[in-house]
């Protein structure tokens, strides 16, 4: 739909589950190249999920801001989620079945079908947690006053009708007591 509008849109791709400075540091190669494949000086990056972090990163960290002009980001767990907190706690023995699922999913999904098909599911999950991200990323990668933010999120429906209500069924009562609303991944 963008390029419809008269934007030039490209879809940039990091590794599934890994640590937020290698997937930056991943998506910093891709803008460069997009850069120099259009000559021009900046870009706007829409993000999701894990995705936002890995641009906010890019820009504070890995100081992008000036080829950055905003960064809109789609259900980014800026402040964590409780779900890394729950599935990497050694407490609940669920959460390592969980962890093991995820490590197998994860594998099968990435087997050779990624530019960057490496896979670091506990390290992903550990930048994930609420902790890490309020104690330790995000005052590290403040905003940067050249660029413009906005952020969006999703809440499920309350319709038990609603398939992805239906798919994160579990994980949304999970979070909702804790946290309140959330769209079954993030609060």
């Amino acid at each position: 739909k963008l390029e419809k509008r008269g934007c030039r849109a490209f879809s940039t791709e990091v590794s599934a589950a890994q640590p937020i400075p290698v997937r930056a540091q991943q998506l910093a190669l891709q803008v460069d190249q997009i850069l120099q494949e259009t000559g021009a000086a900046k870009v706007n990056i829409i993000a999701h999920s894990m995705g936002g972090l890995d641009a906010r990163y890019l820009i504070s960290s890995l100081n992008y801001a000036d080829r950055i002009v905003s960064l809109s980001t789609v259900s980014t767990p800026h402040r964590g989620t409780p779900l890394a907190n729950w599935v990497l706690s050694k407490d609940h023995q669920l959460g390592g079945q969980i962890l093991r699922l995820l490590l197998d999913l994860m594998a099968r999904l990435t087997n050779g079908t990624t530019t960057f098909s490496k896979v670091d599911v506990t390290a992903a999950l550990s930048n994930l947690r609420e902790d890490y991200l309020e104690r330790d990323f995000n005052p590290k990668n403040p905003d940067n006053p050249k660029v413009y933010y906005q952020s969006w999120a999703g809440k499920a429906l309350q319709s038990r009708q609603n398939v992805i209500k239906a798919i994160l069924m579990d994980t949304y009562d999970l979070i909702y007591e804790s946290r309140g609303e959330n769209d079954g991944m993030v609060p």
